[in-house]
């Protein structure tokens, strides 16, 4: 009985040995962390230059009324056309708007709200821009000697991600072709940098 008590003392040391701690500085480690913090941080779908330009009530989030002509009196065609893109994948509804103005004729626009996917959708409440997933690690390629700076103990780590959790309407051809930049975003095996900073129950970025 002693025997078979002292081999699976040994085993378990062996096996706590083999997992580590969550404080070690290791791949595994930092994927876990970096992954955390990813789950709850969704990769946003930005408007591009000239998207928002004429938009009047970005400020506070949906609805929004865009102008038809833009501040040159041209077409406000890159905003109509990205947001024109984004009702017809249903994350917004639209409709002919007037924009009431001072001792001049009203100016003319469309008016678009949010929907039900819409909302779901949203970065955050009072945001303009649609989540179109989160990074999750592929591999941790490198990551510095753990040292001291600023009073913690830092690690720089080099990784690739991928996008994933997609959401359908973000494959539409409308949204590609009004968003150019998705296809950028969404490009698998991206690599990118994170600095690590160690807490009490392990590493967080």
């Amino acid at each position: 009985m002693k025997v078979l008590r002292l081999a699976l003392a040994i085993l378990s040391t062996a096996v706590l040995a083999a997992c580590g701690s969550a404080r070690d500085a290791s791949k595994s480690n930092f994927e876990a962390a970096i992954n955390k913090h990813f789950a709850d941080d969704c990769t946003p779908l930005s408007f591009g230059f000239g998207q928002l330009t004429g938009v009047k009530g970005t400020d506070h989030g949906y609805p929004v009324i865009v102008r038809d002509t833009n501040y040159a009196l041209q077409p406000n065609t890159a905003a109509r056309t990205a947001f024109d893109a984004l009702a017809k994948a249903g994350l917004l509804t639209s409709k002919p708007a007037q924009i009431p103005s001072s001792g001049q004729e009203p100016e003319t626009g469309t008016a678009y709200a949010l929907t039900e996917k819409g909302k779901q959708s949203l970065v955050k409440p009072g945001s303009v821009s649609f989540c179109v997933g989160h990074r999750r690690v592929d591999e941790v390629v490198q990551f510095s000697e753990p040292s001291d700076g600023l009073g913690q103990t830092m690690s720089a780590v080099t990784y690739t991600y991928t996008v994933v959790d997609v959401p359908e309407w973000a494959s539409d051809r409308a949204v590609r072709a009004a968003f150019p930049s998705l296809n950028q975003l969404l490009e698998p095996h991206q690599k990118a940098q994170a600095t690590m900073v160690l807490m009490n129950d392990g590493w967080s970025m």
